[in-house]
């Protein structure tokens, strides 16, 4: 009764890029373009008798089928050229995205008998365009024997953001009983509908150079200006020190600053989700200045500020070459979604204001934990001759681990609401904490020639921890176990234009652990859908590329 996995897509990919040289000046360019339609997106099957069926439409019930057209696009043209002793590049890039989504075999409830089966429900656009101006020259120093490298950079950026609302009938609430609004992918409204924008200004400075013969630095700095966010300054210095000519020490320091995007920033909309006892009720997503979500204590975004370590060894003997790095990263006001805010008297305060009304259930972003990441990563590879051929094998290995060094307390409105109430817990604790396996490990091993290319991939990835809130203080977790992945690959190239490739992910044919009968939604959802390794078992695929 619901079809977990993929939908059925179709996708045009264009790319190109190219170059032309004249006197001292090369002009180029790039760019992207993809056009992707998926159908028959997974939705759960509603039952004959249940509020969110009209047995006049669908006497024996249906299941919804979701749809999607997202068109992606991006160009760069510019130029290099020399100005005296210094190299310079210029480039112009613009890009734009946009979704458009609806449903099929659906329909609004409240709307009766008449309700339409199809629906568009809205659509987001992101435009970014950026202009950047780089420069780079060496200068001899007494310092070393080598050159100083020195770049500069600036760059001027624009960013938007909007959605647009879906049909009148994808959110309206009509005079029936049941549920407003379209089954499985109820439209943006009329408040949902967001026009974001911002501008940024950049510069920037990159020098690096041998102070000895074992030791090199390398240090980098950032001035952005947000149009709406203020400014920041951040910074970077990386050494790295030979120890032998096989051997080397690296290590690097550095603070990073993340202004909120627009889309955390204007971002709302309404789903179905599960509330007490399993039962599906509409979440609205608010944006942080919403009357509803003020209401609750919702407070405007602020920026993620970050302090960076890491420290690590690389050597090369012959054919082999190693590296190991630790890392420490701390996240100040990450910026996450509150937990899915639901309940009875909740319930009665947000359907009381205005704009609330048959919503059961609220979520916004906000500034309510920080964090921090350590871990280790390694990396060994091996290059050798092999049957007239090139032969590379490569295995990494990395751990990495998540905490919460500070969580906000629940704001004070929201307590006052139910006190019972929390801003962030077990589900987004969960997500930022151990919902991704700390291991993962993978051992590739190519083999290619003129004409003839294998891949083969090994992937492992540790176990999991998922919590789930279903009201009550029903918090079920499970623990999925460790996964393994095995990925082929093969091409062959008949001219210079044309080849052909045919490989398999996942060739085991390989499902993730099945979930226990307290989270699998009554058999609706056999597989966490968070898996590392999917729900759709093996893909085998083929692909011809053919070049001008």
């Amino acid at each position: 009764l619901y079809a977990e996995g993929d939908p059925d897509v179709e996708e045009l990919s264009l790319w190109w890029t190219g170059s032309y040289p004249s006197g001292d000046v090369e002009f180029f360019t790039f760019g992207t373009f993809s056009d992707r339609e998926s159908d028959g997106g997974g939705a759960f099957f509603r039952y004959p008798d249940s509020d969110e069926n009209v047995r006049a439409v669908y006497d024996r019930g249906y299941r919804p089928e979701t749809r999607g057209e997202d068109q992606d696009f991006s160009a760069s043209i510019g130029a290099r050229f020399p100005v005296g002793d210094w190299a310079v590049e210029s480039s112009f890039t613009y890009g734009h995205n946009e979704f458009e989504f609806g449903v099929d075999n659906s329909l609004n409830a409240s709307l009766g008998a008449a309700s339409p089966t199809s629906f568009d429900s809205g659509a987001y656009e992101l435009n970014q365009l950026s202009i950047n101006v780089d420069v780079s020259r060496e200068f001899d120093t007494p310092l070393s024997a080598a050159p100083l490298v020195l770049a500069l950079g600036a760059e001027y950026r624009d960013e938007q953001f909007e959605t647009s609302q879906g049909d009148a009938a994808s959110f309206a609430a009509g005079a029936f009983d049941g549920p407003p609004g379209a089954q499985a992918a109820p439209g943006l409204t009329p408040d949902d509908e967001a026009d974001e924008d911002r501008d940024v200004i950049s510069i920037y400075a990159d020098v690096g150079i041998d102070l000895t013969d074992a030791l090199f630095v390398n240090a980098a700095a950032r001035f952005e200006d947000y149009s709406d966010f203020g400014s920041s300054f951040t910074g970077k210095l990386a050494l790295r020190l030979e120890l032998t000519n096989n051997v080397a020490l690296r290590a690097a320091v550095s603070n990073s600053f993340r202004a909120p995007n627009l889309a955390q920033v204007g971002f709302s909309d309404t789903t179905l989700n599960f509330g007490d006892n399993r039962t599906l009720i509409r979440t609205r997503t608010l944006t942080v200045d919403d009357p509803i979500a003020q209401s609750l204590g919702a407070q405007s975004l602020d920026e993620e500020q970050s302090f960076n370590l890491s420290a690590g060894i690389v050597a090369q003997w012959e054919n082999f070459t190693f590296s190991l790095d630790a890392f420490s990263v701390d996240v100040d006001d990450r910026i996450t979604l509150s937990e899915r805010l639901f309940g009875d008297s909740l319930v009665a305060f947000v359907q009381a204001q205005p704009g609330g009304a048959d919503v059961e259930s609220v979520r916004f972003f906000t500034n309510a934990v920080d964090t921090s990441t350590e871990g280790i990563e390694a990396v060994i590879t091996w290059q050798a001759q092999l049957g007239g051929g090139d032969l590379d094998v490569s295995a990494s290995y990395s751990y990495a681990e998540t905490d919460i060094d500070d969580l906000r307390a629940t704001t004070s409105e929201l307590t006052a609401v139910d006190p019972s109430l929390v801003l962030v817990g077990v589900e987004e604790i969960n997500t930022l904490e151990d919902a991704a396996p700390k291991h993962k490990a993978l051992l590739t091993t190519r083999w290619s020639n003129d004409r003839f290319d294998a891949l083969v991939r090994l992937a492992y990835y540790g176990s999991a921890k998922r919590v789930f809130n279903f009201g009550g203080g029903f918090e079920p977790e499970q623990t999925y176990g460790e996964e393994v992945q095995l990925d082929i690959e093969a091409g062959y190239q008949f001219t210079d234009n044309l080849s052909i490739v045919v490989g398999a992910a996942n060739l085991l044919d390989e499902y993730p652990d099945l979930s226990s009968a307290d989270i699998n939604f009554f058999g609706n959802l056999p597989y966490d859908i968070l898996s590392p390794i999917g729900v759709n078992g093996r893909y085998v695929y083929s692909r011809i590329r053919f070049s001008l």
